[in-house]
């Protein structure tokens, strides 16, 4: 289906480049068309036309401008219609990755819901550790599913904009990855600026922010060693709040940095680990629905960094104050 929807839209992109060639080309094939009936029929009267010399720069300067001017459009609407048709591109591709992940989900929930109810009945005492194994793989994979429903939803999803305070937001991530972690494991230390003024409200649905927020700093939980240091730090940038929350966890491999965005993207030295893959596809879409940004930078053995751009709520104040 959507090889024909492309292949429909090429063939009536070429239509309209016909259709825009031939308006331009009609006054040129008239004037021709014209002259040839003119020398047909053997008329040989003259035109004589009188023009003041001071004219003659100004008609010289307006033939030459829109000379220049009719390639210059001819680019102009390519242009744009380029965009349009990357951008109408770009929303095609959203909206088919949305349909592919809501019918695997489809797919996928029925089975595992019969798959836990068939366990959930089985009461073999020599099977203990494989039913135990069962429940934990369909435990898994339910939320794997759970992770696809949401990245299908903030596909289309629209936000409910509202100004948000990021360091209350932080204590408040902070003290759920507290509970997760087991007693010691790792530390925290928040650090937002103060001097000369405290970091500005951002423009963000709190509920999606939280989510987006939450997934890093559960993950650096996850992936830091007894012992370990989780810092989080904030700053103001060009209109932007800048967050950066890094670990002194196990890494990521440098050839691996580039694909953990990507959904059920996980690294080699997470295996063991449990994970879904979707965390940080979760995270970078939702910062960027928010007009923001993304980024990761890893060492193996070292830490990891990630660092969450988005916009302020008063963009007045902002150039202020950046």
């Amino acid at each position: 289906m959507s090889a024909s929807r492309t292949g429909s839209r090429t063939v009536s992109t070429s239509h309209r480049r016909l259709r825009l060639v031939g308006i331009i080309l009609i006054p040129a094939a008239i004037g021709l068309l014209a002259s040839l009936v003119v020398a047909l029929t053997g008329t040989t009267a003259e035109i004589v036309t009188r023009t003041a010399l001071s004219a003659v720069p100004v008609l010289a300067g307006t033939a030459l401008s829109l000379v220049i001017a009719a390639p210059v459009l001819l680019v102009a609407l390519s242009r744009r219609r380029f965009e349009q048709g990357r951008t109408q591109a770009s929303v095609d591709a959203a909206e088919s990755h949305r349909r592919f992940l809501s019918r695997l989900d489809h797919e996928m929930k029925n089975p595992i819901t019969a798959i836990r109810a068939v366990v959930a009945n089985i009461d073999e005492p020599g099977m203990r550790e494989e039913l135990t194994s069962i429940r934990h793989q369909t435990a898994r994979l339910s939320k794997l599913l759970d992770d696809l429903r949401k990245v299908s939803g903030l596909l289309v999803q629209k936000e409910n904009l509202e100004h948000v305070d990021l360091e209350a937001m932080i204590d408040e991530a902070r003290a759920l990855a507290e509970v997760e972690a087991t007693a010691g494991l790792v530390s925290f230390t928040v650090a937002f600026p103060r001097a000369p003024w405290p970091l500005p409200l951002v423009l963000a649905d709190p509920d999606l922010l939280f989510i987006a927020i939450t997934n890093v700093i559960l993950n650096a939980v996850k992936y830091s060693r007894r012992g370990g240091r989780i810092e989080v730090r904030a700053h103001q940038s060009r209109g932007f709040a800048v967050l950066d929350i890094a670990d002194t966890g196990i890494g990521i491999a440098e050839d691996e940095t580039a694909l953990v965005f990507e959904e059920l993207a996980r690294a080699r030295n997470s295996e063991g680990i449990a994970g879904s893959g979707l965390g940080l596809a979760l995270v970078k879409t939702i910062v960027e629905q928010h007009g923001g940004e993304v980024t990761l930078t890893s060492r193996l053995d070292e830490g990891t960094l990630v660092q969450l751009t988005l916009p302020l709520a008063d963009q007045s104040t902002a150039r202020r104050t950046s």
